[in-house]
């Protein structure tokens, strides 16, 4: 699609080299979402990309081989990666500072994969200041913000949730789903 392709060259462009935070980022949540270990993006001319990924065995295939699923997260990697390189992180500074508005990242993956979205979310959150507006069906996203909230309260005294539900009824007004203090 159109965003996949923008986004893969925009990444692409920024020729974010091997030796860094950013690529040392999207590595390892690649991992933690079971895509590959590492990724090479080829350039065709200068306008389209071939995104590669490797397996453990060490063989790349194309990304597109790798299922729906996959793309999107890849996707979502390259997207917070370009805003990571625009702002300037590397290897000390951290600090985004900006808003991503995500929708439906859950699509096409196994609900193990789409409560891992809510480990990456609150990393990125609380590691680089990134917040996200994200718009989901995902009840094992959703369960697993409150897990992460639970366990924070549990073990940080004066933890402050930063995550904010709306739960948007088909005939009424939107209500918060505030988080239990416990």
């Amino acid at each position: 699609g159109d965003y996949f392709v923008n986004t893969v060259h925009e990444y692409a462009n920024y020729n974010v080299g091997w030796d860094n935070n950013i690529r040392d980022f999207i590595q390892r949540w690649m991992s933690e979402f079971n895509i590959g270990f590492d990724y090479r993006i080829i350039s065709v001319g200068g306008e389209a990309h071939l995104v590669k990924i490797k397996n453990k065995d060490g063989k790349e295939v194309d990304l597109a081989d790798k299922g729906m699923g996959s793309i999107q997260l890849m996707t979502l990697l390259f997207r917070i990666a370009t805003k990571m390189v625009e702002a300037g992180v590397n290897y000390d500074k951290k600090n985004v500072n900006t808003l991503l508005i995500v929708e439906e990242p859950e699509q096409n993956l196994h609900p193990q994969l789409q409560s891992k979205l809510a480990d990456l979310l609150y990393e990125l959150s609380e590691q680089y200041n990134i917040r996200f507006i994200v718009e989901t069906h995902s009840e094992y996203l959703i369960r697993k913000s409150q897990y992460i909230v639970g366990d924070h309260n549990r073990r940080i005294t004066g933890f402050l949730n930063p995550i904010k539900v709306y739960y948007f009824t088909p005939d009424g007004e939107p209500y918060n789903m505030p988080y239990a203090a416990s």
